[in-house]
């Protein structure tokens, strides 16, 4: 994987070569395996190697052709961030032989199929990807990203240019061209911070979405999408165990096409379904060709006198311990600390997203200490491929299964002597999605951002007041599972999570990798009959059955001690700001209310069992806009 960057004029006037290498510059740590530029006609190109070895099932390690780029073939030339995983599929459709075939990169297979199918060549690529390809000839620049947005892609249009590149930070600091903070984002950010997407703080910096393509000339950019999930045909009538044996194979060739035998591979782990499969095929697959996973990580505490065994139930911490031996790979428990927060408080927001997921950031550390290049995540496995049982009895409601929509609310809502519970499930799971909006926005379970403080000025939100409208679209239960599927993959959280991994990662040479956004796996997900999501009284019963010989006895995210973990740091923290106060008091940035972040910051919680998550998640956003503030003047982006 890489990181790539362009500059295209659609008239005569080319940015200077001197500011292209500056921007391009931003990028240099990515380029552990060598860079290159190349200009063209109206263009320069260039690319920052970062090379992984995976485990492909027509290319093994040493044959694996290099890919060296920009790669020009006549008036055409390509930079791509890329790992195709289909590649003898597509080298049969293009009638590329399978000598020819070992000897082509990835890019220049992308740049085959593009020649191909034009602008439909997308719709045939399997992996991760995002690619930009310039003619010169008739003054064109195409670019797409694969359908889950593993890979980012930004770009700006500035005049008669167009910028687009891996990271915001390239191009928001190519000399020549200003850029201000977009303030309606920060208002945004500010009344929803939960809302996690890709949207940029600077305003004209765009993202190219998930499993869409561009298209840009000298008559304008338009935006089309490739991948429709909502469209895609239910799969033929099977049992449960034919379900989850294809299940199981897709899932074996996922993690397989993620891997490296070159470079150690770490995982995400926890008590959980997801990445705890993800971990045990990946080290399984890794020992078959001599290797072993390198390291599992987690969030999670270790077991210490601060955060001991839960006394009572599960604790995810001894069954991740259990399985670790089971299997024969290794453990790092979570270090993050408060410290650790108030630095991210200290990040340039400009440069990424509003995900908070600091947490993260000590484990990437320790991951690059160990020269690992792969971290494998169980990401965007809840929206589809172990989904659970959302907007499942409302589809039960509207096809008038009452006996079954009865036996499941009894079975969720804790059986008959619990009528309430019943009764419960039954309002808010089955007949919520089919009332008036007025009575479901009032009775939704999920977080109603009116019950969260805004800690923007009052006249700065006035001006934008359409930062306060709810745009998710995972607020609401839709009617049926397929709708709630699709809603969840297109929000925008999960290429929101992977584009910030990717821009923090990338400079330490780690490629997160993610099995379950394989399309392959989320389009036989979406497949499945809405009965395979509740079988035998169980959720998940499908990726519980294809992983029976995998999974621990006992998997649950109960997670009581990183739950504990996590309020105590962001107690601390805002303790520790609290110490700092002063030091907050006569700042008049006009986007926030000062007067009440000051109090916020001065009342803070006596004792952990004062802490309210709720009343910490304003002070986490208004830090982070008080910081991007900080950083501009008067909205305008300085470059460091």
């Amino acid at each position: 994987m890489s990181a790539i960057f362009g500059f295209v004029s659609f008239s005569n006037a080319m940015l200077p070569r001197a500011s292209f290498d500056a921007a391009f510059a931003t990028l240099d740590s990515w380029g552990k395996d060598g860079r290159g530029v190349l200009q063209m006609k109206n263009a320069m190109l260039g690319h920052q190697k970062l090379a992984l070895r995976e485990v492909h099932s027509d290319l093994t390690s040493e044959n694996k052709p290099d890919d060296v780029q920009p790669y020009a073939k006549g008036e055409l030339c390509i930079v791509a961030d890329a790992l195709i995983d289909n590649r003898e599929d597509l080298c049969r459709r293009l009638d590329i032989s399978n000598t020819e075939g070992s000897r082509v990169s990835d890019s220049q297979l992308i740049l085959a199929a593009f020649l191909w199918w034009g602008e439909e060549c997308p719709g045939y690529l399997l992996g991760d990807f995002a690619f930009a390809i310039w003619n010169s000839r008739d003054g064109t620049l195409f670019a797409a990203r694969d359908v889950a947005g593993a890979r980012p892609f930004f770009y700006a249009e500035h005049n008669t240019h167009i910028l687009f590149s891996t990271t915001v930070e390239a191009i928001v600091t190519t000399p020549g061209i200003d850029f201000d903070v977009d303030e309606f984002r920060v208002a945004f950010f500010l009344a929803q911070p939960l809302r996690a997407n890709e949207n940029p703080f600077i305003k004209g910096v765009k993202f190219l979405p998930p499993g869409h393509w561009l298209s840009a000339s000298r008559n304008g950019t338009k935006v089309n999408r490739y991948w429709f999930p909502e469209a895609i045909e239910q799969a033929a009538p099977a049992s449960l165990e034919e379900y989850a044996e294809r299940l199981r194979e897709l899932l074996e060739q996922a993690v397989a096409d993620r891997l490296s035998l070159n470079h150690p591979v770490g995982s995400h782990i926890s008590g959980g379904l997801d990445s705890t499969g993800i971990t045990v095929l990946a080290h399984r697959a890794l020992r078959q060709h001599g290797g072993k996973l390198d390291r599992a990580y987690t969030w999670a505490p270790p077991i210490n006198d601060e955060f001991p065994l839960h006394p009572q139930g599960f604790d995810e911490r001894t069954e991740i311990d259990a399985l670790a031996k089971r299997e024969g790979f290794d453990v790092t428990f979570g270090s993050a600390t408060a410290i650790n927060y108030l630095q991210f408080f200290k990040r340039n927001l400009a440069l990424e997203n509003s995900a908070d997921l600091f947490e993260e950031l000590p484990l990437m550390q320790e991951a690059m200490s160990r020269g690992t290049r792969v971290m494998l995540s169980g990401w965007g496995a809840d929206e589809c491929v172990t989904f659970g049982l959302r907007s499942y009895p409302s589809w039960l409601l509207s096809h008038r299964r009452f006996k079954d929509l009865f036996n499941m609310a009894r079975a969720m809502g804790g059986g008959l002597r619990h009528p309430f519970g019943v009764a419960k499930f039954l309002f808010q799971d089955a007949m919520l999605p089919f009332l008036p909006e007025c009575v479901n926005s009032t009775f939704s379970p999920y977080l109603n951002m009116e019950k969260l403080q805004c800690m923007g000025h009052p006249d700065f939100m006035k001006q934008h007041p359409d930062a306060r409208i709810d745009i998710s679209l995972t607020s609401r239960n839709a009617k049926d599972p397929r709708s709630m599927q699709c809603a969840l993959l297109n929000n925008g959280h999960i290429a929101a999570r992977m584009s910030l991994w990717s821009t923090w990662a990338g400079p330490l040479g780690i490629q997160y990798r993610y099995p379950f956004m394989d399309k392959r796996l989320l389009e036989f997900s979406l497949s499945l009959p809405p009965d395979m999501l509740w079988q035998k009284r169980r959720g998940r019963i499908v990726y519980r059955t294809a992983m029976a010989d995998v999974l621990p006895k006992r998997v649950s995210k109960y997670d009581v001690a990183n739950e504990t973990k996590c309020k105590k740091i962001r107690f601390d923290c805002w303790n520790m700001l609290k110490d700092h106060h002063d030091e907050y008091v006569g700042i008049d940035c006009p986007w926030l209310d000062m007067k009440a972040l000051s109090r916020k910051i001065r009342d803070a919680p006596s004792s952990l069992e004062d802490f309210d998550l709720l009343s910490f998640i304003p002070l986490h956003s208004s830090m982070r806009v008080l910081e991007l503030w900080h950083r501009s003047f008067h909205g305008k982006i300085i470059r460091s």
